[in-house]
């Protein structure tokens, strides 16, 4: 089921990039909102756990993957573009088996 959910969320979302910011940041939400309620609706009182950690290990990846192409692979100007430190950004690479782009 991971996979549907991050293609969904990617399959609906193309087109954030080329919006101002506060638009796509709205349009953002939204595309989260209707991905996840169409993800529960495809369940079908199917048992699922761990939802929380999912959803957010696909975005936080994502997002990492996005923002190191952003930044050239520069790990500095990534993290913080992230708001986090550098070391803080290889743990999470690591933890979402990413590769170190240098």
């Amino acid at each position: 089921m991971k996979v549907s959910v991050a293609r969904l969320i990617e399959s609906q979302c193309k087109g954030l990039k080329s919006m101002d910011s506060s638009h796509s940041l709205s349009a953002l939400d939204t595309c989260l909102e209707k991905e996840l309620n169409k993800y529960f609706k495809e369940l079908d009182k199917e048992k699922v756990g761990n939802v929380y950690d999912m959803v957010l290990g696909l975005v936080e990846k994502k997002l990492i993957n996005i923002v190191l192409d952003y930044c050239n692979n520069n790990y500095s100007k990534t993290a913080k573009l992230l708001g986090i430190n550098r070391n803080t950004l290889r743990k999470k690479m690591q933890q979402h088996n990413l590769l170190f782009k240098k």
